[in-house]
């Protein structure tokens, strides 16, 4: 089982999926990292060592998955704050880019809060443990509507990362690595508008 909890699918599992187009990935660090920019540099200030955001995301058959992780070098637990959606690629609408920006939205609304009256104390606390984060957070699953999309959020302590690393090792052991990657970044692309999307959190 994947350290992130199965809603529909498991990530890095064998569930057939496509990474997020790198675009989107790349669009969504740099809105975290903008909106973030004063946190970030108080998180330095207080951990001696450079804080960001991690993006990760999967598009299945049926679900659009994406994953934004705040994470120091070296320094205290990550915090993990993952979107699910519904997703059928033969619909008319919500369209794929819809369901990111409604996603992106959503998880920034949750590094709000999380970072919201960031003292010294609190900054500990982004990178300890579950129960120092708090009790208002969706821990579990949780479904919440944004943009008019029905989306599911949950935090934990996951590093991705990690995970994305074991699994690219594993990937690229196989001889038909790189026929397999180009193959699913086309598939994924196909699904996108590719370009910058405007979302909420500016």
């Amino acid at each position: 089982m994947s350290t992130l909890e199965k809603r529909k699918h498991v990530v890095g599992a064998a569930d057939k999926s496509t990474d997020l187009p790198r675009d989107f990935r790349k669009m969504a660090r740099e809105v975290f990292a903008t909106h973030f920019d004063e946190v970030l540099k108080a998180i330095r200030a207080r951990m001696g060592a450079k804080a960001g955001f991690e993006v990760h995301g999967a598009i299945f058959a049926d679900e659009i998955r994406l994953t934004i992780t705040l994470a120091t070098a070296d320094r205290g637990l990550p915090t993990s704050a993952h979107a699910s959606a519904d997703f059928d690629p033969k619909a008319s609408s919500p369209k794929a880019e819809d369901i990111i920006g409604a996603c992106i939205d959503g998880l920034g609304s949750i590094f709000q809060q999380l970072t919201e009256n960031l003292t010294d104390d609190r900054i500990e606390e982004l990178f300890g443990t579950l129960d120092d984060l708090g009790k208002d957070l969706p821990f579990e699953w949780t479904k919440a509507e944004i943009n008019n999309i029905r989306i599911y959020f949950r935090v934990d302590k996951a590093n991705p990362g990690l995970d994305q690393m074991a699994d690219d090792w594993l990937a690229k052991n196989d001889p038909r690595y790189e026929e397999n990657q180009a193959a699913d970044a086309a598939e994924a692309e196909a699904l996108f508008v590719m370009g910058p999307k405007k979302t909420n959190l500016h």
